[in-house]
């Protein structure tokens, strides 16, 4: 019987090296290859994982055997006799994100598909999982969180298959952990790191959406258990999906208090666990046919994740207002920002949404100072995108069909059974809810970097749209008072974005068809004086509203170690920041509750 047998050993956090060891049972006598995996599924980079492995060897019956290194990623033992191979390798441990590897002396966090070689052959293969904690008494309290099922012993695991096998992250060391029940499933919430606030609201807030997702959608048939990763810092935030389980991190000072209104933060960290748990129906389960099965040693081009990021990016803070966790006036806000994120760049004239999908891999991960001005994100207009479909399929039918019911059609023709979408299978889905020929719209939408038509479909729902002018690159929206509007009359701006560095301010962007751009400033340069003084960020602030408009100024700049000097001129912002505002009583916009 095949069967394969990991051991991740804990052994030298300082030096952040975890030892692995393979036991293959069974393998090819005529030479059994192995590999690693070259991007992490949910996150669309060839990353080359193989490249955190330091040192790697075979054996069979405790016999060194040659290990032919084919590619960067896949090697092959010499033909054995044996009926087993062991394989242990060492991997560098210090990446530490959602999707990577991290390990030192508070706790270590592993993403499956950075560990666990695939043996080719054994994609079908049951694997079970021994892990070994760190020696010491200093280690002597660390637990292990995963949401994969565990064998008679508290730190050993097992997974049906490869794919199953890389799907389940851990975290071990020191953590805080919740359980409650959603639709009397267990789930738990196991926090890491340091905060200040309250995990009962927390989880009471998090229950509420969960149970939405529910209801929107039949409970997947094999969900029987849910868990929440969520590992706390000074300012992190990001996450990735599972089948049974997220890894979330988040700012420290986001956990909400326990009877405080939810900030801005907080309900940011409210959608992304939110997000995360809408991907068990939107892309874990219900996902594109590229991705069945995943092919990990090669990219896998679709122009879907407009719809399996954009839909889910929509609805995770819809579920949050819908379930009465967010106001109102607080998912506007959250809606004036999308929109102009989206608006305030060039790029979206430039790139479609179903073209960013399917340049995720060469354009979206691997952002550089001209992305504004060239690509757009999918998840921003993705979700602007399913906002204009639900209110068009809502004005269509008379307020009788929405992106819901596309929803439930895509989950019964596809994720209940577990087929792939074909990739026109969203489309269609969209045409046969609507009932008429909604296509022209989504050609226009989805395949044009055209704007989207907003103003005329939030209208149909007593939403008004305008836009005000916009004097610093992160007001990304929101009401400013009559006073702040007083202030900021007569400012301007250059067109370029900056930041703070330890040898000063540097241009991070500059936004095409603006001041910077027509003088010749770049990304990069060090901002030495404006109007022959030293640039600082409050400095800037102040002669942006002292300067006034269209006079001539001098910037000086260094570029690589060439002194610069530039004459250039504060312009009127451009009217790119979204402002919305409820035309009608709130029953006119009842769909979005």
């Amino acid at each position: 019987m095949k069967k394969l047998e990991y051991c991740v050993c804990l052994r030298d956090p300082g030096a952040h090296i975890i030892l692995m060891t393979l036991e293959i049972a069974n393998p090819d006598p005529k030479g059994q290859e192995v590999s690693l995996a070259r991007w992490v599924p949910g996150s669309y980079l060839i990353r080359e994982l193989a490249k955190n492995i330091i040192q790697i060897r075979a054996f069979c019956d405790n016999d060194p055997i040659i290990l032919e290194k084919l590619d960067n990623s896949r090697w092959r033992c010499a033909p054995v006799t044996g009926n087993r191979i062991r394989i242990e390798y060492e991997v560098y441990a210090w990446d530490n994100s959602v999707r990577g590897a991290h390990f030192d002396t508070t706790h270590a966090f592993i993403e499956g598909a950075r560990l666990f070689l695939k043996v080719e052959g054994f994609e079908g293969a049951p694997c079970t999982v021994h892990i070994e904690k760190p020696l010491g008494d200093s280690y002597q309290h660390w637990r292990i969180a995963t949401s994969m099922s565990g064998g008679k012993e508290e730190n050993n695991f097992k997974a049906n298959n490869y794919e199953e096998l890389i799907d389940h992250p851990f975290e071990i060391g020191i953590f805080e952990e919740v359980a409650f029940n959603v639709c009397d499933i267990p789930h738990r919430l196991v926090v890491t790191g340091q905060h200040y606030g309250c995990l009962k609201r927390l989880v009471d807030e998090l229950t509420k959406v969960c149970t939405y997702y529910h209801q929107l959608l039949r409970t997947p048939t094999d969900l029987d258990h849910y868990t929440f990763l969520l590992s706390l810092s000074a300012n992190g935030y990001g996450g990735l999906e599972h089948c049974k389980s997220s890894a979330c991190q988040a700012s420290r000072y986001d956990i909400p208090l326990a009877e405080s209104p939810l900030t801005k933060g907080q309900i940011s960290l409210l959608g992304l666990l939110s997000h995360e748990y809408f991907h068990l129906w939107n892309v874990k389960r219900m996902k594109p046919a590229v991705f069945m099965p995943y092919q990990l040693a090669e990219k896998s081009l679709t122009r879907q994740l407009w719809a399996f990021e954009g839909i889910t990016a929509y609805y995770d803070h819809l579920s949050l207002l819908r379930t009465g966790v967010t106001t109102i006036e607080q998912h506007l806000e959250w809606m004036e920002t999308n929109i102009t994120r989206l608006n305030r760049f060039a790029g979206q004239h430039k790139q479609s949404v179903t073209d960013s999908s399917f340049d995720a891999w060469i354009k979206f991960y691997q952002p550089d100072e001209n992305t504004p001005n060239a690509s757009i994100s999918y998840y921003t207009k993705g979700s602007l995108v399913a906002l204009c479909i639900d209110l068009k399929i809502r004005d269509l039918t008379a307020q009788k069909a929405s992106l819901d019911d596309v929803m439930r059609l895509l989950w019964c023709q596809y994720g209940s059974i577990g087929v792939g979408v074909p990739e026109e299978g969203i489309e269609q889905a969209i045409i046969q809810v609507a009932g008429v020929d909604i296509n022209p719209f989504l050609q226009e939408w989805l395949y044009e970097p055209k704007p989207l038509p907003l103003k005329e479909l939030l209208s149909t729902v007593g939403i008004d749209l305008h836009w005000r002018h916009s004097y610093q690159s992160k007001d990304l929206g929101g009401k400013i008072s009559e006073e702040k509007q007083r202030e900021w009359a007569s400012a301007g701006v250059l067109g370029f974005s900056f930041e703070s560095r330890d040898q000063g301010y540097f241009i991070t962007t500059v936004y095409a068809g603006q001041e910077a751009a027509s003088v010749g400033l770049a990304a990069g340069d060090r901002l030495v004086a404006l109007d022959n003084l030293q640039f600082t960020e409050s400095r800037y602030e102040k002669l942006q509203k002292l300067i006034g408009l269209n006079k001539p100024v001098s910037l000086h700049v260094f570029r690589d170690d060439r002194l610069l000097s530039f004459q250039v001129m504060f312009r009127k912002p451009p009217l790119d920041t979204a402002v919305l505002k409820v035309s009608f009583p709130n029953h006119e916009v009842g769909y979005l509750i």
